[in-house]
């Protein structure tokens, strides 16, 4: 614990602009970044991208468009569906 506080903090920027830091250990893992990001955006539909920017490391989150719905085939449903 008392690591972490000591450690070097990464900057994280997502897509509004907001910032946040985290310890280096974290931010260099992506899948460990991922799940803390998850836990905050409620998804973990986005893309980490690393930046040197004025000679510090600076990681963007980059959200991703996903899928709206569940039916692959929406007709099909449809069709199956009592009355057609």
């Amino acid at each position: 614990m008392i690591q972490a506080i000591l450690e070097k903090k990464i900057k994280i920027v997502n897509g509004e602009g907001q910032e946040t830091f985290v310890p280096e250990s974290i931010a260099n893992d992506d899948a460990m970044l991922k799940r803390l990001l998850a836990s905050f955006y409620g998804t973990d539909n986005f893309r980490l991208e690393r930046k040197e920017e004025n000679g510090e490391t600076v990681v963007h989150v980059i959200k991703m468009a996903g899928t709206k719905g569940v039916a692959s085939l929406p007709l099909a449903v449809l069709l199956d569906c009592p009355g057609g």
